[in-house]
């Protein structure tokens, strides 16, 4: 079961980076960690879309993703956001 957080403006879906570690070596980065850094949080408008493409997803899925929305802006906005690159040492 995957979180669907949203807010005023956007939304975001939580996933554990053990469940996407390729999110981590993304050349251009993507999405915001979590301030443990054990979370990666993916763009509805096209990071999430393309990480549940590839789990076989064709939409939202209710039995797959709750939403938990928040009034304003989400705390989301204020985490770092996923830049890492790929190193080529």
């Amino acid at each position: 079961m995957f979180n669907y957080i949203s807010d005023d403006g956007h939304g975001w879906l939580e996933v554990n980076l053990k469940e996407y570690p390729e999110a981590n070596n993304h050349a251009t980065g993507f999405g915001y960690l979590s301030m443990d850094g054990s979370k990666i949080y993916l763009e509805e408008d096209c990071e999430m879309s393309t990480f549940l493409r590839a789990l076989g997803c064709t939409g939202f899925d209710s039995s797959l993703i709750r939403e938990v929305r928040h009034y304003g802006n989400s705390p989301i906005r204020s985490f770092p956001h996923n830049s890492k690159q790929v190193s080529n040492a």
